[in-house]
């Protein structure tokens, strides 16, 4: 494919897919396209901030599903699936989690090492576990405090 900016021919996989082209690549190669984006953000930061709220308030699932691709590469069905499953409680205490507008929502866990979901967490329970992965020895400092206080009365 020849790109239309740079006027370089390059393989169909250096363009972004578009269903709006017969070709289902965009004109502008990756690389000129993000220049192209980079410009035009530095041109009108204002505006494109304002479109992009616009867009994202008026697409709430839409933007929560991108937010779980790309954070967990999971989908917005994946996490309904895995919060059906647990049947909305979190999946080491049992708690379930109000969000925003009263939603029920759950963190999605995961292994910092692998980046594989493991499963629904609350809050609580996901920073928790969190400073415990980063810290193993804390999980038995923690057992030991609690054994101390519990038999000390």
């Amino acid at each position: 494919m020849l790109c239309i900016k740079c006027k370089k021919e390059k393989p169909a996989s250096k363009f972004y897919k578009s269903k709006c082209t017969k070709s289902g690549r965009h004109s502008y190669c990756i690389v000129c396209h993000k220049v192209w984006n980079s410009n035009k953000y530095k041109k009108d930061k204002t505006k494109v901030l304002t479109a992009n709220k616009r867009w994202a308030d008026a697409n709430p699932e839409k933007r929560r599903d991108i937010a779980l691709r790309y954070s967990y590469g999971i989908t917005l069905e994946d996490y309904d699936k895995m919060f059906a499953e647990q049947r909305g409680v979190c999946k080491i205490c049992g708690a379930d989690q109000k969000g925003s507008a009263g939603q029920l929502r759950l963190a999605v866990d995961h292994c910092h090492n692998t980046g594989k979901v493991r499963g629904l967490l609350c809050v609580s329970c996901n920073t928790t576990l969190g400073k415990i992965e980063t810290n193993p020895s804390l999980l038995n400092n923690i057992r030991d405090y609690m054994e101390k206080y519990t038999n000390a009365s």
